[in-house]
């Protein structure tokens, strides 16, 4: 029954290092201390250190060969300044990581793995697989970093591990950064501010199908959950299921380029997001009349790609997402992030999107206004609303526009679903403001417009004596 603790050398700090355990063994060599914690049968080991904390049966802080281990099912805490993605956060929050089958951190090798139903959460969001490595960008020490001049003075290279006699002498114990850029601090160290080691890259890998209880185990899931800070209203919400998934938060296209965090999933996978977007007519959608002003409303999107994902977030003005081989996307306004959607029952409003070869989706926003997106299909591609259906071997949606291309002797075609009306052509163009189509290189056919709204000007003829007719 053993406790330990030790007031924080940093008057500002609130709570300074606690260990408890059934057995706790301290080693001190020359080159460096190695503290071991044991827990009870029923019960982990544990060890805080100011907000990091390592739980489990079995701890090891080896300063020696620079290395933190726990064996068996335990957890970790870390502060962190920013979310799951590399976004900054408004306050602190801290990340959580629990797993089944231990931890390694191998510190001179940047790295550290967790193994076994692995799952990491921070408030809302949060992420799931069976082993996760991450990278960081340069080494991390658990161990006191001293100048030269120190170390000529004979001042020991690292604190003293505290025994239970006298508990005046520091502890060495990790500070360590989770799956977020979270700076990584040791007690004395003397770094410039900005000499912090971060997270450069995020890897989780699911189960091998033959070792795994459950179907779950054997995929990758990410969700990200965006609340109002004043009010904790949903603000927008995304899930990843994906068969492998990497995150880097500092990826860069050049040396010279801006950093920008870059997302790559292994599929069979499915995306959904879900969050505010532009109100505009919907790609061939039905109706007549010029449309209403733009407005902002919650849409949800479903992304169902065989082959691969690769997403690149540069930030609030632009984001980007290719998807490879086959794809399907379904997209609908709805306040509900939870809804569920499947063909051919799509709810009013929906439009279907598939393809074959890949689909390339982008946003950018200019100053203030709501962000705009924009969206290529190539390969067989198909589109379909409540009204219309197209098909050519490109679609691209630009803006306003729905722009369906053919290919060789494949042309594009567009027809109204429920008028047997249809148009063939080497390229069709649709614009959703004015719901009028440009047909380059027809091939034949006749999409008639969309039917007028009855006259308001001839009342029917009356059968009884009636008030005057208005049309208001």
């Amino acid at each position: 029954m053993v406790s330990v603790h030790q007031d924080p050398a940093d008057p500002s700090r609130t709570r300074g290092t606690d260990i408890r355990g059934s057995l706790l063994l301290i080693d001190q060599t020359p080159e460096g201390n190695i503290l071991t914690v044991h827990g009870w049968d029923n019960r982990p080991g544990e060890l805080h250190h100011e907000g990091t904390s390592l739980i489990g049966p079995w701890i090891k802080i080896d300063q020696v060969h620079n290395l933190a281990v726990i064996e068996g099912r335990g957890s970790m805490a870390v502060p962190a300044t920013t979310d799951l993605a590399g976004n900054a956060l408004d306050k602190a929050e801290p990340i959580v990581i629990h797993f089944r089958d231990g931890m390694t951190f191998k510190g001179a090798l940047r790295t550290a793995e967790f193994f076994g139903r692995v799952s990491v959460a921070q408030g809302d969001s949060g992420l799931t697989c069976h082993t996760m490595r991450v990278i960081f960008d340069r080494p991390v020490y658990f161990a006191t970093l001293q100048s030269g001049a120190e170390r000529a003075d004979h001042t020991p290279s690292s604190p003293a591990i505290p025994d239970t006699t006298s508990n005046k002498k520091g502890v060495s114990t990790p500070m360590v950064s989770g799956p977020a850029a979270t700076p990584v601090t040791l007690p004395s160290q003397r770094a410039p501010a900005d000499d912090h080691p971060r997270i450069e890259s995020v890897h989780c890998y699911p189960s091998p199908a033959d070792t795994a209880e459950h179907f779950r185990e054997t995929l990758v899931f990410f969700h990200q959950v965006e609340r109002d800070a004043t009010t904790g209203r949903l603000l927008r919400q995304q899930q990843l299921e994906a068969q492998e998934l990497t995150l880097l938060a500092q990826a860069r296209d050049t040396e010279q380029a801006a950093p920008y965090r870059f997302l790559e999933a292994h599929g069979p996978g499915v995306v959904r997001i879900w969050g505010p977007g532009i109100s505009e007519v919907s790609p061939l959608s039905k109706g007549a009349g010029p449309p209403a002003s733009p407005t902002v409303e919650m849409q949800l999107t479903i992304v169902q790609f065989s082959k691969r994902m690769i997403a690149k977030d540069k930030g609030r003005n632009y984001k980007e997402a290719t998807f490879y081989d086959t794809v399907q996307v379904i997209h609908v306004p709805t306040d509900n992030p939870h809804l569920e959607l499947k063909r051919p029952e799509l709810p009013p409003q929906a439009v279907l999107l598939t393809c074959q070869n890949k689909l390339v989706v982008w946003s950018y926003r200019r100053g203030e206004e709501p962000p705009r997106q924009h969206m290529h299909a190539y390969g067989n591609a198909y589109l379909q609303s409540e009204e219309y259906a197209g098909s050519g071997e490109v679609i691209k949606n630009e803006g306003k526009l729905v722009i369906l291309e053919g290919s060789g002797a494949t042309p594009a075609m567009i027809r109204r679903r429920f008028r047997g009306d249809e148009q063939t052509a080497q390229r069709i163009i649709y614009d959703r403001s004015t719901r009028q189509f440009t047909v380059e290189g027809s091939l034949g056919g006749t999409i008639l417009a969309p039917a007028a709204p009855p006259s308001k000007a001839t009342p029917p003829k009356p059968v009884v004596p009636r008030l005057p007719y208005s049309p208001q």
